[in-house]
């Protein structure tokens, strides 16, 4: 090719990209010593981050006899783009970021239906390259660091939620050793999130260490990219490939050979003045027909809104048993393309689930085998079988500071609930009592186990064992009477069958026939069988005698049905006997004591109902003493009066549970729902 023109390029540039325009002298230079003679083409660069005076520097480049003006800044300049229409100036945009392989990225996420990524770079000048990409894209979030340091590790680990990706992208030096910041900073954790993207060709031979990492995927562009833009077919990539770089050689060859075609059909470029001279209208057209037949002809340029950007081939790589498998390839003409019996797993969804302790619902246990300890409970075991239904991964959160949340003088809350407010948790499933304070920053779901709300907790009561408990049905008064009687009548029973001329020992002629004689023994045991149900036997036979057994007969009737009547009520309301059956009988009464555990749920309870009281009470107060008040508005304060919360609150308060049971006389505690089965589950709003 011989060129006999030289023609002068404005290049437009930003601030931090001098290392393009060095890149761009180098091309012009290897384009020379490849053509064996000067090149068609010089260069003016202009710096773009002035907009008061770029405009002035553009003119004055079209003044000194620019032709064209390549641009190879991030977003282009609008008014820059206004005066090239007016002098008619062919105006190339060349795109030499890294944007083909935040795209080939971009559409991998895509098959994975990922929503935002965190982007990890070593070197700075990447981070705007990635910023003005991922604008156009539909990632709802992004975080994107220009380094990796335990400031910035600490960070990434701070972000809620957890981003669906992370994406490492840089050259095979940099990719490494940001990989091992990471294991070492212990950042890396859910494999299948960690994507790590390959700026060069140099990335093979560190492949085999990356095999102990399950799931990870490796993002590669394809070495026939390198061979096509060194126009060496088969070719070997050389080491430190540059791809933005080989790029800008190949694109200027391309305008070159647009340049000598149109000098070949003798139309020149001229040069112009600003709001003075332009070129030819023809000469222009002409000029972009000739890139657009060469670019569409060409398969490593593509023109995208008017920019030209490089075709990308790349593919995905994912290890799978430690070995690398290769999943899809993508292509800027046939798009992403799964491999043959492949597919592409989406990322599950992971939750960091808030736990503290509460027997039995959740709690840990010391492993012997490891030395570690592990969370096991009702809730634990809740959360790994939702975990298997519903198909998410989670990890148990335990809170840094109290445990299932108070709330403190500046409004906020510790503990579980404090781990939901602010987002360190997406959700928590634990023995967790839903009040009214806590609703207002988080929401509760229906309780998965029964619910029963506060309860009286008290001591069983110890009963005293007896032989001889059935006595006390009747009182020791009673049980001598009956003695008493007893021997009064056994006595006067011998008395009167031994005088009386009526019985049967002293009137022989009446009862010739063997009778039962009353002895004193044997009067004693007459008196004494009677309280049996067979009967105290053969009664005497005079008339005396019978008539005091007849008496003495109803006697112990009547008192064998007290005794059995009392006893059985006695019985009866012994199992029955409750000392205290509602919260106000515990408040009138002053026999028992009653305590409830310090800055517990419901603790806090018995204090927001004594505050209710208190304001119905002062309620009622003025309505009772202003003396202009309607009647009628006596209505709306129907509600009793009461003060037994007050009283409630009264009583001392204890740090513990077990320290309630040792204080109160009969062991009247107030126990929240943690110690009974009314557990709840709760999530961040």
């Amino acid at each position: 090719m011989y060129v006999h023109i030289k023609y002068t390029t404005v290049l437009l540039h930003e601030q931090d990209q001098l290392n393009f325009v060095t890149w761009f002298e180098d091309a012009l230079k290897v384009i020379e010593e490849s053509y064996g003679i000067a090149t068609a083409l010089d260069m003016s660069a202009v710096d773009t981050t002035d907009n008061n005076s770029v405009i002035n520097r553009v003119c004055q480049g079209f003044f000194d006899g620019a032709h064209i003006v390549v641009d190879i800044t991030w977003l282009g300049n609008e008014e820059v783009q206004g005066i090239i229409k007016d002098v008619n100036i062919p105006y190339i945009r060349i795109d030499l970021s890294i944007s083909p392989f935040l795209k080939l990225l971009d559409k991998y996420l895509d098959q994975r239906n990922c929503t935002d990524v965190a982007l990890i770079f070593n070197n700075p000048t990447q981070v705007d390259q990635a910023l003005y990409f991922w604008i156009d894209t539909q990632r709802t979030r992004m975080v994107i660091t220009d380094t990796l340091d335990k400031v910035s590790v600490k960070k990434l680990k701070a972000l809620r939620p957890i981003p669906n990706n992370y994406a490492i992208i840089g050259t095979t030096e940099d990719v490494v050793k940001l990989f091992q910041l990471a294991l070492e900073e212990g950042l890396f954790t859910l494999a299948d999130r960690w994507n790590l993207v390959f700026l060069d060709f140099d990335y093979k031979q560190t492949f085999p260490q990356f095999l102990l990492y399950e799931s990870i995927s490796l993002i590669t562009l394809d070495e026939a990219v390198c061979c096509s833009l060194l126009e060496i077919p088969n070719c070997v990539c050389p080491i430190k490939f540059l791809t933005q770089k080989q790029f800008l050689i190949y694109t200027l060859k391309v305008l070159i050979n647009v340049i000598d075609t149109l000098n070949s059909e003798d139309k020149l470029l001229e040069s112009v003045t600003c709001n003075s001279t332009k070129n030819d209208e023809e000469t222009l057209s002409r000029f972009k027909e000739i890139l657009a037949s060469s670019i569409d002809r060409d398969s490593n340029i593509e023109e995208t809104n008017g920019c030209l950007r490089l075709k990308i081939i790349g593919s995905v790589d994912v290890i799978e048993h430690e070995d690398i498998s290769r999943i899809g390839t993508f292509s800027d003409d046939s798009g992403f393309v799964l491999e043959n019996g492949k597919q592409i797993k989406p990322i599950r969804t992971f939750y960091r689930v808030g736990v503290t302790h509460a027997m039995p619902w959740s709690y840990k246990v010391l492993d012997d085998n490891t030395n570690s300890t592990h969370w096991k409970g009702y809730c634990v075991d809740f959360v790994a079988m939702l975990a298997e239904k519903m198909e998410f991964d989670y990890e148990l959160i335990e809170p840094k500071k109290g445990t299932f949340g108070e709330r403190n003088s500046n409004g906020d809350f510790d503990g579980v609930v404090g781990d939901l407010q602010r987002g360190e948790t997406d959700l928590a499933v634990t023995a967790l009592v839903m009040t009214a304070d806590r609703e207002e920053v988080i929401d509760f779901v229906p309780p998965y186990f029964e619910q029963s709300g506060i309860s009286i907790v008290m001591r069983k009561p110890v009963r005293k064992t007896s032989l001889f408990k059935f006595m006390t049905v009747l009182k020791l008064e009673v049980w001598l009477s009956i003695i008493g009687s007893l021997i009064v009548t056994g006595f006067m029973i011998w008395f009167l069958d031994k005088y009386s001329p009526y019985s049967a020992q002293n009137n022989k002629k009446a009862y010739p026939y063997p009778c039962r004689e009353f002895t004193l023994k044997e009067s004693f045991w007459f008196a004494l069988t009677s309280f049996t149900p067979q009967g105290g036997g053969e009664a005497p036979k005079s008339l005396s005698g019978r008539t005091l057994v007849a008496a003495y007969w109803l006697f112990v009737v009547l008192m064998l049905a007290t005794f059995t009547a009392n006893l059985a009520a006695f019985l009866t309301v012994e199992m029955m006997q409750t000392p205290v059956q509602s919260l106000e009988q515990l408040a009138k009464q002053s026999r028992i004591n009653y305590t409830v555990v310090d800055h517990s749920d419901t603790h806090q309870y018995f204090i927001n109902m004594k505050n209710a009281e208190d304001t119905l009470y002062r309620l009622w107060k003025e309505l009772t003493l202003n003396a202009s008040t309607d009647e009628t508005q006596y209505r709306v304060w129907d509600y009793p009066i009461r003060e037994q919360y007050g009283h409630i609150l009264l009583a001392n308060t204890v740090s513990r549970v077990g320290l309630s049971y040792s204080r109160a006389i009969w062991s009247y505690s107030f126990s929240n729902k943690r110690l009974d089965p009314g557990s709840k589950c709760g999530r961040r709003v």
